[in-house]
């Protein structure tokens, strides 16, 4: 059964959703944020891993995007920075969180466009060298910026929002 501090985390995370499915700013939506939250709010460790996982994949079904495995692997990692910020929730935790969110993102998801494009597919742009590998992360980097933004605004968002509405509501946080 769920607490209901947890139905308000995931009632939280839900109202990020639509920060995706909705028109937005490329790469501005809540979703890394999310699961930043998840891991630092949702107790059981398998919800705060699946929630933000199912989330990313439904909407990928709803916009009408491929699953991406390296995308689900970054969401991993994030939750698990999340869990790091379950007793650090001042401002500089914050963002700091969030911008380790947006960096996990970008490492992980942008290695494995390089180490996966190839002529056939079309997207071979980077050689399999070192050199490429930069220019992978460089083409990348403007995307990057919206990332990096939304994270740190909507992180900060999620957990003042919840923090305020669960002392009100449940008088449980001081």
């Amino acid at each position: 059964m769920l607490s209901k501090q947890n139905t308000l985390a995931i009632v939280f995370i839900f109202v990020g959703f639509f920060s995706r499915v909705l028109p937005h700013f490329e790469n501005f939506t809540a979703i890394y944020a999310i699961a930043l939250f998840s891991g630092a709010f949702l107790q059981n460790k398998r919800l705060a891993l699946l929630l933000p996982i199912g989330i990313m994949m439904s909407s990928d079904l709803i916009l009408g995007f491929s699953p991406y495995l390296p995308t689900y692997m970054s969401f991993i990692a994030i939750v698990f920075v999340g869990r790091l910020l379950q007793k650090k929730q001042k401002i500089e935790h914050i963002i700091l969180g969030g911008i380790s969110a947006s960096l996990l993102f970008f490492m992980i998801t942008n290695l494995f466009v390089w180490i996966n494009s190839s002529p056939a597919d079309g997207i071979f742009y980077c050689p399999k060298t070192l050199v490429g590998l930069i220019k992978c992360y460089t083409q990348a980097i403007p995307f990057f910026w919206n990332t990096l933004c939304a994270t740190m605004l909507y992180s900060t968002i999620l957990f003042y929002s919840f923090r305020v509405i669960n002392s009100k509501l449940f008088k449980t946080v001081k």
